[in-house]
């Protein structure tokens, strides 16, 4: 099982729809112990490094207290790897192999009003499914799908709003199955609305890159060097939902802040980056630029950001999380840790501050 499981998490890991850096978690149960990604970890990294930590499922208050899970594996002459903040979650779903994951063709679905009605409308009677309201990730989120198996024990689906999916199965291969199925039934056509981004922008300078006499010096700020990113500040839309729906996801706040910083200039820019350093920096019809120290975690989870915002129609109305969810998952100490360990991308990828697979940045 775990050469299977291994393969099929590096396969899902290198896929920026299915996972982006070390987002998500897979799971297998062998007796009684649940063998669980680390936390902060990269599903890529599977088959190069061992990524799983073993929990004891006969010690059930250790595995769904969120305090009790962090100090799982720890020992020796120090901590040890982490089981991932969402080790109660698998524990509590009655299935081998258990995927947690962020897949953007239900990110886009589920961070929209009207989810429910969507779903419903093009996932087939084949497919057993629930839907979740939010629930900050770990002991709180892992109840409320306990409740939700209740109602429908034969759900392999369960669809968490405004955070990503579970899909269960008893071996890899079901578990595969039933997410393509559901990636392909949810599968959004972005053809016509990445065209419509880049309309929005007609000749001039490249994305992100002003005339040399206009240009304003941002010291220690890079400009992300992938054009499809560089799409968000061109396209009104776009730009649009930078202030109205930024805070959609877990993992978008915990790696990319609890809000937008945009700008109608760079020297309007330039002086708020005097007193202060945000994380991103988005300047209408300029560029969106990065801070120095913007890592591979980062990257990946800002490019996840435009996939799901490119799948959005201009009359679609995404719901933002509430300020006290905000609050909890930027002030949390578990996803401190998890920020922390993220930050090295896996092993083949370019180390440093420039050039990932997200897309490189150029500094000034």
């Amino acid at each position: 099982m775990r050469d299977a499981v291994r393969k099929f998490c590096a396969r899902i890991g290198s896929d920026p729809l299915l996972v982006q850096g070390a987002g998500g978690n897979v799971s297998w149960k062998e007796g009684n112990t649940l063998w669980v990604k680390a936390s902060g970890t990269w599903l890529a990294d599977a088959e190069r490094n061992d990524i799983f930590v073993p929990v004891d499922l006969r010690k059930p208050d250790g595995v769904l207290d969120d305090a009790g899970a962090g100090r799982v594996g720890e020992g020796g002459d120090g901590p040890a790897p982490r089981p991932s903040i969402e080790a109660g979650l698998h524990a509590i779903v009655p299935r081998t192999v258990v995927a947690h994951l962020h897949a953007v063709e239900a990110l886009a679905v589920l961070v929209r009003i009207g989810a429910q009605d969507e779903l419903a409308a093009k996932l087939d009677d084949r497919i057993s499914w629930e839907l979740v309201e939010y629930h900050q990730p770990g002991a709180k989120l892992a109840a409320a799908v306990r409740r939700a198996l209740r109602r429908r024990p034969s759900a392999d689906v369960i669809f968490l709003r405004n955070h990503g999916l579970v899909v269960a199965g008893h071996s890899v291969d079901a578990v595969e199955t039933t997410l393509a199925a559901v990636v392909s039934a949810l599968k959004h056509d972005v053809a016509c609305e990445k065209a419509r981004c880049e309309r929005a922008a007609p000749g001039g300078p490249p994305p992100g890159r002003l005339p040399a006499s206009e240009e304003i010096s941002l010291p220690g700020y890079a400009e992300i060097e992938d054009g499809e990113i560089q799409n968000i500040v061109h396209d009104p839309d776009l730009y649009r939902r930078l202030s109205d729906a930024w805070a959609l996801y877990p993992d978008h706040v915990v790696f990319l802040g609890a809000e937008a910083h945009v700008f109608d200039s760079r020297d309007h820019a330039a002086g708020f980056c005097r007193t202060r350093r945000p994380l991103l920096i988005f300047i209408r019809s300029d560029g969106v630029f990065a801070a120095r120290g913007f890592d591979a975690a980062k990257r990946a989870q800002l490019r996840c950001y435009y996939d799901v915002l490119v799948r959005q129609r201009p009359e679609d109305v995404q719901v933002e999380l509430a300020e006290r969810e905000v609050d909890a998952l930027v002030n949390w100490g578990a996803e401190h840790y998890r920020r922390t360990r993220a930050r090295r991308p896996p092993a083949g990828a370019l180390q440093g501050d420039v050039a990932a697979s997200a897309g490189g940045v150029r500094w000034r």
